[in-house]
């Protein structure tokens, strides 16, 4: 005994496959929740979306830290000051005294260049720019709170303790060899102010790196903030796709015999 055919109607649902769902990511539903639209603003949608990070905020008043930092970097920058102005004096002295005697004929730069490594009056000579040029351009920037200036202050402030070791090596080693020569009675001793302006330079230096790290001066000079950052949270429950639930395919009936 054999069952009849399903009812026309049907026929065009035996061989039909099922619908096919779209990915979760293409339509208005899927497991990452609803699509957010246009003309709604990506804070309605605490489950994800894009976000920038806020700005530091900078005190209302100037810390004291910070104040004290661009003083700091205006005294590296006078006794840099002082320190190149003793140097190209010193070679003008020495050679008005040569002047009519038979090394009359040296120029600035052979005094400049003249004697072994901690001997070089070049090496003092930038050393004492680099300290007059960087503190006045580090100091403005940090009263008006700018990134910049503390960064850049940090890293020129790292070269100028080196270069204040250097200055008091030179100086140890300087004294030791003319202080006998220059130690004349009634005259000026050169090495009492060059004891002076490089043991400053050595305290400075020191003190305007630690304040460059304090808490106040970074507040005051704030980075910029983050980058947007993109997250997507998966949502708790699948919703249904554009079309519909999926319906199951047709089952045909059993022939039997």
């Amino acid at each position: 005994m054999e069952y009849p055919p399903p009812p026309p109607d049907r026929m065009h649902l035996q061989h039909q496959p099922p619908p096919q769902q779209p990915p979760p990511h293409m339509g208005p539903g899927g497991a990452y929740g609803p699509m957010p639209s246009p003309a709604q603003p990506q804070a309605a949608f605490p489950q994800g979306g894009m976000g920038t990070g806020a700005a530091p905020e900078r005190p209302a008043t100037r810390p004291a830290s910070a104040t004290a930092a661009a003083v700091t970097a205006l005294l590296l920058a006078a006794a840099g000051a002082w320190g190149a102005y003793a140097v190209v004096k010193s070679i003008q002295d020495e050679l008005a005294w040569l002047a009519g005697s038979q090394w009359g004929d040296r120029t600035f730069t052979e005094i400049l260049m003249r004697g072994q490594f901690l001997e070089v009056l070049a090496i003092h000579l930038g050393i004492y720019a680099f300290l007059l040029v960087c503190g006045l351009i580090t100091a403005p920037l940090i009263l008006k709170g700018k990134a910049g200036g503390r960064i850049f202050g940090l890293v020129w402030a790292i070269v100028a303790v080196l270069a204040a070791a250097f200055l008091v090596w030179s100086f140890i080693d300087n004294y030791a060899t003319w202080n006998e020569y220059y130690n004349l009675p009634g005259q000026p001793n050169p090495f009492v102010q060059r004891g002076i302006r490089d043991g400053a330079v050595v305290v400075l230096s020191v003190l305007f790196l630690v304040l460059t790290t304090v808490p106040g001066v970074r507040a005051w000079t704030p980075g910029k903030p983050s980058n947007a950052l993109i997250m997507m949270v998966p949502m708790g429950q699948q919703q249904p796709g554009p079309y519909g639930p999926q319906q199951p395919p047709y089952q045909q009936y059993p022939h039997q015999q």
